[in-house]
């Protein structure tokens, strides 16, 4: 059974053997409470997989974006799988990304989480306004485990303006801001030029609108649209 309210989509999840799943859809936000209080934030087109002992909490990310804001259980660890990365907390909140062909990030907004690298046991801890970033995928991890940096309060809120349905942009180029929106829409964003497609972007945009952003980008660096169904073309 599936219901819609202002967006968000709620649902009864199947239950399997590798715990209860639940999925957003492409352009989708949802929003998940769990048993134990924790609430989880799904960005478009993720999939999580929980499962909670009597000893433990246990979450797969198996792809996409999430926010965990969890509830303090010292008794009960909450640990967060991502590819080969664990990443635990107690009480605490933080987003973690496993993106196509990009490394798992995490990203602290509060408290304290331990990021492990499971083949390597190399592990790191970070607070409110940290970033860890996994090594890339085919990068022999020894060689670079797990890179750690601080994040400005500001970048944190611009990560998470997905929450409100908007993508937030701060000198990204025209090519990579295309492949953001490819997130939330099936619509794609064509850029021939490379010119065109190494223009910097800045401004807050809504999520599932490729159009208005196409035509805003037109207008600011005096461009063309060709706008079909499922595809628009920058161009001079």
């Amino acid at each position: 059974m599936v219901a819609a309210a202002g967006g968000i989509a709620i649902a009864v999840p199947p239950i399997s053997a590798f715990g209860q799943a639940y999925a957003s859809g492409l352009g989708q936000m949802r929003v998940v409470s769990l048993a134990d209080g924790s609430v989880v934030n799904l960005n478009t087109s993720s999939r999580i997989r929980v499962y909670f002992s009597s000893g433990r909490r246990d979450i797969w990310l198996e792809h996409g974006e999430a926010l965990f804001d969890v509830a303090k259980d010292a008794g009960r660890p909450f640990v967060v799988r991502a590819g080969e990365i664990d990443v635990q907390a107690v009480g605490t909140s933080f987003v973690v990304q496993k993106l196509p062909d990009n490394p798992v990030q995490v990203f602290v907004r509060e408290g304290i989480v331990r990021v492990d690298h499971a083949d390597v046991g190399h592990a790191v801890t970070i607070t409110a306004n940290m970033r860890a970033v996994s090594p890339k995928a085919g990068r022999p991890a020894r060689a670079a485990p797990i890179a750690v940096s601080h994040v400005a309060p500001q970048d944190i809120e611009r990560t998470t303006a997905w929450l409100d349905g908007r993508i937030s942009f701060e000198g990204e180029t025209l090519r990579d801001a295309a492949n953001e929106f490819s997130r939330y829409s099936d619509v794609r964003i064509v850029i021939d030029d490379p010119a065109i497609a190494n223009e910097k972007v800045t401004g807050l945009y809504q999520t599932v609108n490729p159009v208005g952003f196409a035509k805003s980008m037109a207008v600011i660096f005096d461009l063309k649209t060709d706008i079909g169904e499922k595809r628009i073309r920058l161009y001079r």
